[in-house]
């Protein structure tokens, strides 16, 4: 969980890790996944995703046993996954106090936790669809 980063039901914005089981990874490889899903424009069209798309609006309702990558993808089995949801509605780009877009502070809090990062040799970045702008 993100201490400050809050999102549109004012909840605290969330990402989960899949470290690998590869030992002699030592926290060298990252994968990082923004996930996507459109965004809201003006109170109106938030107020629509609220009310017709609530699970684009929160991070609470991720599967955190869901396995990333496996199968076609297996060839990034090598690598620790970052999966953050898209709970921001702002094509990962908000950083407001007047509004709860705060997809770039999102971003950002990420790489606060040096640990994870202090031995990264790779870190790859995707997303899909509004993911991919993050």
């Amino acid at each position: 969980n993100y201490s400050t980063e809050r999102i549109k039901v004012n909840r605290i914005a969330s990402y989960y890790i899949d470290l690998t089981n590869n030992n002699n990874n030592n926290n060298s490889r990252w994968l990082i996944y923004f996930d996507g899903g459109w965004f809201c424009y003006s109170n109106e069209s938030c107020e629509f995703r609220r009310q017709y798309s609530p699970n684009l609006i929160t991070s609470l309702n991720f599967n955190s046993n869901k396995k990333f990558f496996t199968g076609i993808f297996s060839s990034l089995k090598q690598y620790n996954i970052i999966y953050v949801p898209y709970c921001s509605s702002d094509l990962w780009s908000g950083s407001s106090n007047q509004t709860n877009s705060h997809g770039y502070d999102i971003f950002h809090a990420i790489f606060h936790h040096k640990k994870y990062f202090f031995n990264a040799k790779q870190i790859i970045f995707t997303g899909f669809p509004a993911g991919g702008l993050g």
